[in-house]
């Protein structure tokens, strides 16, 4: 009986058509944004691999469960029925479209009961043409054999057809003559309620090694089959491989390749000439083969070593996908696949993934613009086959297009919907619109897990997003609290319910319970999807109320939510870890900055405040309108940045001597040495008593030998006191009174006990270095009140520091003088430092601190987002004329931020109480200095007036100075000293 032909409106085929196209075009925008984002969020390299082979896994199972079920569908196609070949060539169409939606397939065929044959292949290679030796122009291949009842032959041709089914060419087929209904195919299928697939073998016609798929109709008999050839696999691997130098293949049990991405190396041949697949040896790439032993099978990422180099791989089993076969379910093809099997059951397929060290993680944008390319490539396809089929479709089908094209440019902006009078046009206008804003959602989605940094914020755009992608009724997202065991809610839309719902149990079930119950809704209305980390703690869960189906899988529907909930939970995550770490690091900055400051009892609060009032200048610039000023804004990182690098201005001073850093006076060391001194007077005081007793026993006169001693007594006092007020540092020191305290240091007194025992080693080496100390034997010795010895003088040895500008050692661009000795302890030398309490040297000891602030802090590995810590920590001591050290920068190479902490550390020192060689500064008094210093351009003068007329300096002064230094400030008489000019008008 002949089988009517459906016959379809035009109007519903090219609606049909676009429809398609849309819910496609949609598919690969959604993949793409999803894949993006989950890229993005992947922070190794094993994950990346493990996700390559769920894809291949994943396309594997797409490809055949869609053959298998186009083969099911084809059971009730009209070609079952088909007992002429007129009949069955009608049906050509149809099965051309098969073949073209799946580029897998090498043909598709049907054996009758009779004997009849009739196969339809595309010739898509210009080598298999050539080959069969078909005309240039041919797309399609039909073979067909058909015999009387008898059985005889009556034809066998093969039909060579262009793309749109004109007939090419005719002549008798080139097979060997055979009865489809002796092919183990055929059999199986014709004993089989199910779809029948074969192992591997050659396909004669093609030389081609394949598997084919056969399924028998209940009422025919008929036998329809589809042939896969497994090199056509390569197309599938080559759109799979991830970009740059990474290699994916998938191998049987037997290491021999059954996908691979370069399918010319895909096919070898045997002895007798006979194709055959590869091994994994045979292709050439030492990475492959170190990880194709079944020995190595892991999905741990793992290291090994080739000649070529380091190469980083893993060997995944994969799901049988019908590469990996039944041995119940083999084969061998027809006519038009003849040729015995030549290759055995190839066991369980496993995915190996395997890339030098140098290439592990590809270029996230390359990636992303490979991505883009693919997508802009699939959207352009589809508007080619959506034009194609609107040609046919009134104006409306055209401004639905133009719809389309604003989506393929990621245009939502406009308004989707078409006016039409064809229902089939509205409808699809509506699922356009639709859709356009369930992507134009998603991708918001997407944009905001990966950039949005404010959990609150995100968590608030997601379920907004997720209510209208999934036009959920109402929604909501609650955190779980897991000390109080309670959820609290932190964003909803529409959901009622209580803030906060005490929990049992964090199981989904129970969460789906607990919930349920407390919001007042049935379970079957409720969609609750628990967030949770990669250790599988519970965070907080999604809630939605279930929009009405009215199409699609429940089950799909909520898997789609629980991606976004995985997706979600990741984020969270991400962001409280990254929270933690950023917490931990300024955590342990502040602890730094506060043992600093603790180390000297004379300088505590300084590594705290300086920050506070830099903080207060750099938001003063922000906010100022001034010209210099007007452009410049931080970012939250770029704060951070700052705030860390002055919390760790000083963090140099950890190797700065504590008795250097806190020197109250000039003979300060260790211990103040003005106790020596005085026990000298006290001892040249003794003298001048026994010198007085001595001449009486010898019988002198009285008199005279008091006044002597009295004055020699008064001018040891006199000379001590003028001694220990110089030792106070506290006034400048002029040439008299040097030459005075050198003229007292003659002054001589005897030593009776050797100064060479009860030392230190250190200490007893430099003493006996000293030949002038070399007088154990000979005391006593005579020894001069004050004096420069040998052993006051301590080299550098090998602590040299390399910071002159011509040592090949200093790679930070220092630009300093060294002193000759490390430190010189001479009391002279001490006493007649003309102002303040630290001799070159131990000053040079207090400058060093800025020199190792930068060497600890450059040796850091500094993430991206602070690497100029070390810069705007180490040039607060620079000076705009080029004068400061350590590096002598001048004002042009110096940013703001390192001029606004030049000015905020010198201000936090003139004001400081707590320094023990130096009285606290009035408020006035620091602001004068410091325009005495922008005026000899040490501090930088923009700098200095936004300090005065953003009110900062009294912010600062409100909070950490003593109300006796706050006194008034004449801020324009403070800029005219500076030489700087108000921007202001001051009464």
């Amino acid at each position: 009986m002949k089988t009517k032909r459906v016959e379809l409106p035009l109007q519903l085929i090219g609606s049909l058509s676009i429809v398609a196209c849309m819910l496609l075009l949609a598919v690969v925008l959604i993949a793409e944004s999803f894949f993006s984002n989950k890229a993005a969020l992947l922070a190794a390299a094993e994950k990346n691999a493990q996700q390559m082979a769920e894809s291949v896994d994943f396309q594997l199972e797409r490809i055949f469960q869609s053959n298998i079920n186009t083969i099911r569908l084809l059971e009730q196609d009209p070609l079952n029925h088909a007992v002429s070949h007129e009949q069955r060539e009608q049906r050509l169409k149809t099965l051309a479209r098969i073949l073209q939606s799946n580029e897998i397939l090498s043909a598709v065929y049907a054996g009758y009961t009779d004997g009849d044959f009739f196969s339809l292949r595309p010739l898509r290679q210009d080598g298999i043409k050539q080959r069969l030796n078909a005309p240039e122009q041919t797309t399609y291949l039909l073979q067909s054999i058909d015999l009387d009842p008898k059985g005889t032959r009556l034809r066998a041709s093969w039909t060579f057809y262009d793309n749109d089914f004109n007939v090419l060419q005719t002549r008798p087929s080139e097979a060997a003559p055979f009865d489809p209904r002796s092919r183990p195919w055929f059999k199986q299928a014709s004993n089989s309620q199910g779809v029948i697939v074969t192992e591997p073998y050659l396909f004669s016609g093609t030389q081609q090694i394949g598997v084919t798929l056969s399924y028998a109709n209940a009422d025919t008999g008929t036998v329809i089959g589809m042939d896969i050839a497994i090199n056509d696999l390569s197309h599938l691997m080559a759109s799979l491989k991830p970009p740059g130098d990474n290699h994916i293949l998938i191998v049987d049990e037997l290491n021999r390749v059954v996908g691979y991405p370069d399918q010319s190396k895909l096919m070898l041949s045997d002895e007798q000439g006979n194709p055959r697949l590869a091994s994994v040896s045979e292709l050439g790439i030492p990475g492959l083969e170190s990880f194709a032993d079944i020995a190595t099978i892991s999905s741990t990422l793992t290291e090994k070593q080739t000649q070529e180099g380091s190469w980083y791989g893993l060997s995944i089993p994969i799901k049988d996908h019908s590469i990996n076969l039944d041995e119940s379910n083999t084969g061998t093809n027809t006519e038009a696949n003849t040729g015995s099997n030549t290759e055995p059951n190839i066991g369980q397929p496993r995915f190996i993934f395997a890339t030098p060290k140098a290439s592990l993680l590809a270029d996230a944008n390359q990636r992303l613009t490979e991505q883009l390319i693919w997508s802009a490539f699939t959207i352009a396809i589809l508007l080619i086959v959506g034009w194609r089929a609107a040609r046919f479709i009134a104006k409306p089908m055209h401004q639905l297009l133009d719809a389309v094209e604003s989506i393929r440019h990621f245009d939502f902006k406009h308004d989707f919907k078409v006016s039409s009078s064809v229902r089939e046009v509205n409808q699809l206008s509506e699922m356009i619109n639709s859709m356009a804003r369930g992507i134009d959602n998603f991708k918001s989605i997407s944009k905001t897990l990966s950039a949005e940094n404010d959990l609150d914020r995100m968590l608030d755009q997601v379920v907004t997003h997720l209510v209208h992608i999934t036009a959920a009724g109402a929604g909501a997202v609650y955190l779980y609290d897991t000390k109080a065991r309670h959820f609290t809610r932190v964003s909803h839309i529409g959901m009622q319910g209580p803030e906060q719902i005490g929990c049992g149990g964090t199981t989904t079930h129970q969460v789906s319970h607990t919930l349920s119950n407390a919001l007042g809704l049935s379970e079957d209305k409720l969609l609750s999807t628990p967030l949770r980390d990669s250790d599988g703690s519970l965070l907080g869960v999604f809630v939605l109320q279930c929009p009405a189906m009215t199409g699609g899988s429940p089950l799909l529907f909520r898997q789609f939510v629980e991606e976004i909930s995985g997706s979600a939970a990741t984020a969270m995550q991400t962001r409280k870890h990254a929270q933690e770490q950023d917490d931990l690091i300024e955590a342990i900055i502040r602890l730094l900055a506060d043992a600093i400051d603790a180390k000297s009892p004379y300088t505590g609060g300084h590594c705290e405040r300086v920050p506070e009032l830099a903080e207060l200048m750099i938001s003063a610039a922000e906010q100022s309108d001034a010209a210099e000023f007007r452009d410049f804004q931080m970012s939250e990182k770029e704060r951070r940045e700052f705030r860390i690098a002055a919390w760790l201005h000083d963090c140099g001073k950890v190797t700065s001597p504590e008795y250097v850093v806190d020197k109250a006076t000039k003979l300060e060391t260790i211990y103040n040495r003005i106790h020596e001194i005085r026990t000298r007077f006290e001892v040249l005081w003794r003298d001048a008593e026994i010198s007085y007793w001595q001449g009486l026993a010898e019988g002198h006169d009285q008199s005279e030998l008091i006044k002597q001693k009295e004055s020699l007594q008064e001018q040891l006092r006199q000379e001590f006191d003028f001694i220990a007020r110089a030792n106070i540092g506290g006034e400048f020191m002029s040439d008299d009174d040097i030459a005075r305290l050198e003229s007292i240091g003659q002054r001589q007194w005897l030593r009776f006990f050797d100064n060479q025992i009860g030392l230190s080693r250190d200490e007893l080496k430099r003493m006996s270095a000293d030949s002038a100390n070399s007088n154990a034997t000979n005391l006593p010795v005579v020894e001069q009140l004050l004096e420069n010895k040998s052993y006051h003088k301590i080299g550098w040895q090998e602590h040299r520091p390399t910071v002159e500008k011509d040592n090949p050692g200093n790679i930070w661009g220092f630009d300093m003088s060294l002193p000759e000795y490390q430190f010189d302890q001479g009391e002279l030398h001490n006493l007649t430092i003309r102002r303040g309490t630290l001799t070159d040297e131990e000053r040079f000891a207090v400058n060093d601190h800025i020199v190792q602030t930068i060497r600890i802090l450059s040796a850091l590995p500094f993430p991206k987002d602070l690497q100029r810590v070390p810069e705007i920590a180490g040039n607060h001591h620079e000076k705009m004329d080029g004068t400061g050290y350590p590096r002598r920068l001048n004002a042009s190479e110096l940013s703001l931020e390192e001029r606004v902490m030049a000015v905020a550390d010198v201000f936090e020192a003139l004001t400081a109480a707590d320094r023990p060689y130096k009285d606290a500064k009035k408020l006035s008094e620091a602001i004068r200095i410091l325009a005495f210093m922008v005026k000899d351009q040490h501090l930088d003068g923009t700098v200095f007036r936004l300090f005065l007329e953003s009110n900062s300096y009294l912010q600062y002064a409100q909070r950490f100075l003593m109300t006796e230094q706050i006194d008034q400030v004449d801020i324009q008489a403070m800029l005219e000293l500076a030489g700087l000019q108000p921007q202001v008008e001051y009464s």
